[in-house]
């Protein structure tokens, strides 16, 4: 899953990578943003752009699910064993992507809605399954 499933969005702040000292908690809206990209771009109004996507309910939820083939590729998880899965994101997808997003147009995202569950379907398209090492 890509975002905060909805049981830990309303169970407020927590700890560990969910920690609101990683400034991805909406104190405001008790919900997580899932992803944030900001930066600069001369196509923006002001010449920046920021998204900060989240959103667990309703139509605009923003969470999207993932799977990858792993083909014939048998993963075994145990004591002794180290697997690494490579997973590659390619980052301009979130606004490349199925739906793309014109800066010009659009270059604030800061609550959840439709903006933010349509770059969240883009963005769910940017991971690959690169290799695996077991």
């Amino acid at each position: 899953m890509i975002g905060v499933d909805s049981a830990r969005n309303v169970a407020g702040a927590q700890e560990g990578a969910l920690s609101p000292a990683n400034d991805m908690f909406w104190s405001w809206n008790t919900g997580y943003i899932f992803m944030k990209f900001e930066g600069n771009s001369a196509s923006a109004a002001d010449g920046t752009f920021r998204f900060h996507v989240g959103g667990f309910a309703g139509e605009n939820a923003a969470q999207q699910k993932k799977s990858h083939m792993m083909h014939d590729h048998m993963l075994s998880i145990s004591p002794s064993a180290s697997p690494q899965v490579h997973i590659m994101v390619d980052v301009s997808k979130a606004l490349d992507g199925q739906q793309p997003i014109s800066l010009a147009q659009k270059s604030k995202v800061h609550m959840p809605g439709a903006d933010a569950k349509m770059i969240s379907l883009n963005f769910s398209e940017a991971f690959s399954l690169d290799h695996i090492h077991d």
